[in-house]
């Protein structure tokens, strides 16, 4: 599709936005929260890829009315592409969740297409450069310390892609069409391993 950009003049400064993002307007604030970690603490390592690397749970709310589906997705704010990319990195993408869903419970299986509780099935994931179709938990380089946004996001639209679709195609196939999201973040940092002495 080809997208037509307009430019909007504030003070001196030309703005160049998408005529689609203009026309958009702010999408809703939705409120995330997880009975698995808290916003802007550290993440439990059990929920990490140096521990059992399961996805924690979450539940929101506010989701507006004229939501078609819901997407969760969770990217590390504090990666650097070597090559500069549109796309964050990111650790999960589930898709097609129905707009009545209001939680996921911890656990969710690393399969393509979701097949229970009834309220998610039929729900897509998609995969990610780690190479696996779901959730991929945090694995920063060791000494720094990255901080994971776990969005939830109201689409105004059906994403037409299969499951098992690469992560960064539907994260771009979702631009244009939020119209609520909400997030909570959480770090996570790798320590080194303490070196141990020879005995002499």
């Amino acid at each position: 599709m080809t997208r037509k950009w307009t430019v909007a003049m504030s003070g001196i400064l030309a703005v160049v936005v998408p005529v689609w993002m203009a026309a958009q307007g702010a999408p809703t604030r939705i409120t995330v929260e997880s009975p698995s970690m808290q916003d802007g603490q550290p993440m439990p390592a059990e929920f990490t890829a140096d521990g059992r690397n399961t996805s924690p749970g979450l539940r929101w709310s506010g989701v507006p009315a004229a939501t078609r589906e819901l997407a969760v997705v969770v990217t590390d704010d504090d990666y650097v592409w070597s090559v500069p990319s549109p796309v964050p990195l990111l650790h999960w993408v589930m898709f097609g969740i129905k707009p009545s869903v209001r939680e996921l419970a911890e656990g969710m299986p690393t399969q393509e297409i979701i097949p229970a509780p009834p309220e998610l099935a039929g729900a897509f994931q998609a995969h990610t450069t780690f190479d696996v179709n779901g959730y991929r938990g945090p694995q920063p380089p060791v000494g720094q310390t990255h901080h994971y946004r776990f969005r939830v996001l109201a689409l105004d639209t059906v994403i037409d892609l299969p499951p098992g679709s690469p992560a960064s195609q539907v994260w771009q196939a979702f631009q244009g069409h939020i119209i609520g999201e909400g997030s909570l973040v959480v770090s996570y940092a790798r320590t080194p391993k303490p070196v141990k002495k020879p005995v002499v």
